[in-house]
This record gives C-alpha cells, structure tokens and sequence, in this order.
C-alpha cells in the first residue's frame, strides 16, 4: 500500500511483457472504480507501459477521468461514444430484411426497441415475432447479453482458453 504507483508500474510492465504483439487488454466497467480510488492511479501508471504492439480498451460508462487527459492530447487515446456504435434505421433494416423480416412496422418496432444496440437485435430477431414481444427489464436484457457473448465466445473457445478466461477473471467489483 505504500508504493501503489511503484506496484501499477512493475505489475503491467511485466504484464505487458508477457503478452504477445498484438494483443488487447479489455478494462470493462471503469466507470465503477472511484474517481479518488487507488485503482484508478494504478490504471494511469499501467497506461504509462503499454508497449508498442499492445492495445488497450477501456469500456466505461463515462468520459475518461482528467487524469488521463495527457493522453488525450498526445492522441494516445481514442474514444468511441454511444453514436458511434449505435445502428442506424437503416443498418436494422437491413439486419432485419437478411433474417427474412420485411414488414416495416415489424422492423421499426425492433429498431425502436432495440435502440440501435446490435446484439440486441439479433436477441430480438431470433426470439421470434416483434409483436408479442415485451420491453425487457435491464436486468432481462443483461443477462440476455451475457448468454449471447457467453456462447458465442467462451464455450467456443479452446479449454486452454476457457481456463486462461476463468483464472483471470475479475472480481465483480473492486474498491
């Protein structure tokens, strides 16, 4: 606890090191770590170390802290917001009319629905008839979600790789 700078920058460092050219570490939920916590400090140190060949992305509900703002303007960081990721009218239409949906006011009550998040569409479209469907409560949606991402990328994956995912996963929260 004394050094936790010192511990963020040696911790990614080697981190860093072990991964091969390449890869992606995915940060998920920044938004639930503290403005003032000691994780945050610790994430800022580890992005002082990302070696060329390496990315991360941090997926967060909010815009990056100020702390970051050195590599906003050294254009180290990018962001995608909201719009940039949200399917248009169109681009559900066109998702609609590939699963054989072609009524219109069918697919605009998927597209309304939805709000333009893609997997969310697909769960839709592959549930069946728009019309009897119901909004979802959050909560229905999430694990809705998890269950898509969780069988189309984890029980696809290689066992080495599944194990890889399941001894490296975080812990629901962190203060």
């Amino acid at each position: 606890m004394s050094d936790l700078s010192g511990f963020g920058r040696r911790f990614f460092r080697d981190l860093f090191a072990r991964m091969p050219r390449l890869s992606v570490l995915v940060l998920d939920n920044y938004q639930e770590t503290e403005a003032s916590s000691s994780l945050r400090s610790i994430f800022r140190e580890a992005f002082e170390e990302i070696p060329e060949g390496i990315n991360v992305i941090v997926i967060s509900r909010e815009p990056p802290p100020s702390a970051l703002a050195r590599f906003n303007a050294s254009q180290k960081l990018g962001q995608l917001q909201w719009g940039h990721l949200r399917l248009t009218a169109t681009e559900s239409r066109d998702m609609s009319i590939s699963k054989d949906l072609n009524e219109e006011s069918k697919i605009q009550t998927l597209y309304e629905r939805s709000d333009g998040w893609a997997a969310e569409l697909i769960l839709m479209l592959a549930r069946g008839n728009p019309e009897s469907m119901q909004v979802a409560s959050v909560a229905d949606s999430q694990q809705s979600i998890f269950d898509y991402f969780a069988g189309e990328n984890f029980d696809k994956a290689p066992a080495e790789h599944q194990d890889v995912l399941m001894k490296t996963a975080f812990l629901p929260r962190i203060t």
